[in-house]
């Protein structure tokens, strides 16, 4: 059927390169092989009638065999990946697709198999590194190209290659042979930046194996490097590596419902891998731990996920958040107006409500009604609440009837581990004034053997944000807000706030501040401050107006 073992190579080339199927490597493999054996038994008597042309020629098909056969086995390594692709496909991949290739293998064991052991991870880059060498290690070429280089390559040797040709046809034959090979590294060299880097590749291992939570093997790889499959090890560079780590930090922070769910506790032990300094990873580290600062300003998290917050441009915008929804919540307009026992520890419990509301009827009848409703409410609040169930249960128990003494310290002698679940709840429905965040531990162990009035006093009763300034300017230079213009713009916003709510002493104070410092934005806060009739002092009065009027823009 063929004339030459070239001829057959050719044919070979383009049988492969053509396959359409993908579960054939096993055929496609021992195809090329019979084809390289056949060029390696080629006919002695031609050989040594065409010497150089004959062997620059089977140099050319067996170099492109041997680079289809790794390409067959790059498309057996992908199909046994779950990525089947053709041989086509796979031959023609420049550094873009080559990169997608590698991620998607990777997204399929992300998505399928995050909890593979340390062995099976090591198979994973061996079979990366294969991949690699195989098929992306070196400049891609068409594979509609390799048997139209082989055929020139056949029909400029084969036609000065019959025995009676003379020794300078076959020499110029050889030369021809010689500048076609020559010119193909010039070729490949405009190529070059489609090669799949061997960093890029263990930098896409190390993301997966960070996504997968398994940074101590990703810790190793990039402490130590991996093998790369050429008898060498590969590297990241420590910026490389810190960017790396930074990014999928954000990524699975991304996904977080609050600085404290699993997903932000992944993307912490990833940031514990970055170095101290690493800029990307300190402002993130930062990040966090300002949203974990929220609830101290009375802030629902759950009212502001982590990737909101990544996504504002302004970061002044978590600074109004906070003071827009305590004064939604004071006006009970809020979302956490609905729910006062959020910051209590008690978040939607129907067991919590059903005591509430036995509370709350206890507090709404007759006295002989109210004493047995309470009673009844406190001794299930009490089993089941802790400490601070316990402490309000006998509040409402002297509230609802007076009862004796010893009724209030057997209730409160119900002290179960689960301290504060059932509080904030039945303080809510009951109306009884709020108590949350630390205050409300406070307010359950100072009141847990005694039976307290269940009312809490006023240094238990939380600050608004703009009192809390010192934790808010914390807050924003967590944020990054740390330049002294941001300071006063804070101050400001803060001042607005305290006016909004009436208290005309804190705002009073924060303008002052403002116009000491030279804020000229604050020229409307000292307007509406200044004309407010409950402002007492006078001389306040006209030193805010003035300031108002010098800096009015109109």
């Amino acid at each position: 059927l063929f004339s030459s073992a070239i001829e057959l190579a050719e044919a070979v080339l383009r049988a492969v390169s053509d396959c359409p199927h993908t579960d054939e490597w096993e055929a496609l493999l021992s195809t090329l092989e019979a084809a390289l054996g056949a060029l390696q038994h080629t006919d002695a008597a031609h050989a040594a009638a065409a010497a150089a042309g004959a062997d620059a020629a089977n140099a050319s098909s067996a170099a492109a065999l041997r680079r289809l056969q790794g390409v067959v086995h790059a498309g057996q390594l992908l199909a046994a990946r779950g990525l089947p692709l053709t041989v086509r496909h796979i031959s023609s991949c420049g550094a873009e697709e080559a990169a997608r290739c590698v991620r998607q293998v990777l997204g399929r064991v992300i998505r399928s198999a995050p909890s593979m052991s340390t062995a099976d991870w090591s198979q994973l880059w061996t079979d990366l590194t294969a991949l690699r060498t195989a098929a992306f290690a070196t400049p891609p070429i068409g594979a509609a190209s390799w048997p139209e280089t082989t055929a020139q390559t056949a029909t400029t040797t084969g036609s000065n290659s019959s025995p009676h040709a003379s020794p300078s046809a076959t020499a110029a034959a050889a030369t021809t042979a010689s500048q076609q090979q020559q010119q193909q590294p010039s070729r490949e060299g405009e190529r070059e930046q489609q090669v799949l880097p061997a960093r890029l590749l263990l930098s896409e291992m190390c993301r997966c194996l960070l996504h997968c939570g398994r940074t101590d093997l990703a810790a190793k790889y990039l402490r130590e490097g991996a093998p790369d499959g050429e008898g060498g090890v590969v590297f990241l560079e420590p910026e490389a590596a810190d960017a790396l780590i930074a990014s999928v930090a954000a990524e699975i922070l991304a996904g977080a419902n609050d600085p404290w769910d699993a997903a932000a506790q992944q993307a912490a032990a990833c940031l514990a891998l970055a170095s101290p300094d690493s800029p990307p990873a300190t402002a993130l580290a930062r990040l966090m731990r300002a949203l974990q600062l929220l609830p101290e300003l009375g802030f629902d998290e759950q009212q502001l996920m982590p990737v909101q917050v990544m996504q504002m441009k302004d970061r002044f915008d978590v600074v109004r958040i906070v003071l827009q929804q305590y004064e939604d919540n004071d006006a009970g307009t809020g979302p956490a107006a609905s729910a006062r026992g959020r910051y209590g520890m008690a978040r939607g419990s129907s067991t919590a409500i059903s005591f509430a509301k036995a509370a709350a009827a206890a507090l709404g009848g007759g006295r002989n009604s109210r004493r047995r409703a309470a009673v009844r409410a406190a001794g299930q609040a009490a089993a089941a609440g802790g400490r601070a169930a316990a402490a309000l249960a006998g509040g409402l128990l002297a509230v609802a009837g007076r009862v004796a003494p010893n009724m209030t310290g057997a209730v409160a002698d119900r002290v179960v581990p689960v301290a504060g679940l059932l509080a904030g709840a039945v303080t809510s429905a009951a109306g009884v004034p709020l108590l949350y965040g630390r205050n409300a531990d406070a307010a359950s162990a100072g009141g847990g053997g005694g039976g307290g009035d269940g009312s809490g006093s006023p240094s238990q009763q939380p600050q608004p944000p703009y009192k809390q300034l010192g934790r808010l300017l914390e807050v924003a230079e967590l944020l990054g807000l740390d330049r002294p213009e941001d300071e006063l713009r804070i101050k400001d916003l803060a001042a607005r706030a305290a006016l909004r709510a009436g208290d005309l002493g804190a705002a009073q104070h924060l303008a002052l501040g403002l116009v000491g410092a030279g804020y000229t934005p604050a020229w409307s806060l000292c307007a509406d401050l200044g004309s407010c009739k409950r402002l007492s002092d006078d001389a306040v009065r006209q030193k805010l107006l003035s300031y108002a009027l010098l800096y009015c823009p109109s």
